[in-house]
């Protein structure tokens, strides 16, 4: 048996990794492997940019998917255990905060 208290638990837990997430980008504090260092300000500009658009490429993916899965939870009239609420609470954040990183991805400059 489910107790209120761990499903709410849990949904803190989801809101909490993926907005703190959310802030890392904006701070530029996620993590970052540095393979070419010293490089010539262009070609660190070039591969700067390169990084970007793979990373926008995957959370684009990522926002697809959390909103078909936001999608199939309405859908399905799925319900928590034990809290009357529907599961796409759970799930409503990704795609948010997928967009978000997106968004601070791009907007945000060069920490160095």
């Amino acid at each position: 048996m489910t107790f209120w208290s761990q499903e709410v638990l849990m949904l803190f837990f989801v809101y909490s990794i993926l907005f703190g997430a959310v802030i890392l980008v904006y701070k530029q504090e996620h993590l970052q492997v540095d393979l070419f260092e010293k490089m010539p300000d262009k070609i660190d500009k070039i591969l700067n940019y390169f990084v970007k658009i793979v990373i926008t490429i995957v959370l684009l993916i990522l926002v697809y998917f959390s909103i078909l899965q936001v999608y199939l939870s309405i859908d399905a009239n799925q319900v928590m255990t034990s809290i009357p609420i529907g599961r796409w609470i759970m799930y409503i954040p990704m795609p948010i905060c997928f967009l978000l990183m997106i968004y601070f991805t791009w907007k945000t400059g060069d920490k160095s």
